[in-house]
């Protein structure tokens, strides 16, 4: 295989528009990964969040609009959309010393969200590599702001301890099932024990 130098330039003269396209185009794909690590900036799978989540006390940051939070969203995650961050920048600043991870829809850019973050002093800023639509293809727990569309309400009586057999108790621990407690037989004493 020979490869003659001469025209490759040849065909690069001839096709200056497209070699300036590729050129851009592996330019921006080596540069991207290098800002990030610059600015402290990582994406992480929905395993990591999770793991930073649970052992590191991790903030979420959704920046979805309120109607798409509303509808689903990562558990006790803070809803800053897009659209405002830049004025509500300021209420993350509590969370300066925690690591935050950095959650989005379809089409929304995040890059300059998080070196808003970085400037202003936070460290350990992580993106959930693909977004909110990762977290939900890897079928983790989501959460909603719906109204649920019936409310069962216990009066006192129902939820007095003496509604509950030991046996109950027992196999509710043993189980950690929810059961519905079965009630005493009216006239019936309570034993020694219970």
């Amino acid at each position: 295989m020979n490869i003659n130098i001469s025209r490759i330039f040849e065909f690069l003269t001839n096709h200056w528009i497209l070699s300036t396209l590729l050129i851009g185009v592996l330019l921006a794909l080596a540069v991207d990964p290098l800002l990030r690590r610059l600015r402290g900036i990582r994406k992480i799978s929905t395993i990591e969040t999770t793991r930073l989540i649970n052992q590191e006390n991790a903030v979420v940051i959704d920046i979805r609009e309120e109607k798409e939070f509303d509808k689903e969203h990562i558990l006790d995650s803070i809803n800053i959309p897009l659209s405002h961050f830049s004025k509500r920048l300021e209420k993350l600043d509590q969370f300066k010393d925690r690591p935050l991870v950095m959650v989005w829809g379809i089409g929304q850019g995040i890059l300059p969200v998080t070196s808003q973050l970085s400037r202003r002093g936070h460290k350990a800023i992580y993106m959930l590599q693909g977004g909110m639509e990762s977290w939900r293809e890897a079928n983790m727990p989501l959460f909603s702001k719906a109204k649920a569309k019936e409310v069962i309400k216990l009066n006192k009586a129902e939820t007095q301890p003496s509604d509950f057999k030991e046996e109950d108790i027992k196999h509710y621990s043993e189980t950690n099932k929810k059961i519905i407690p079965r009630k005493r037989a009216k006239g019936r004493k309570r034993d020694k024990r219970g």
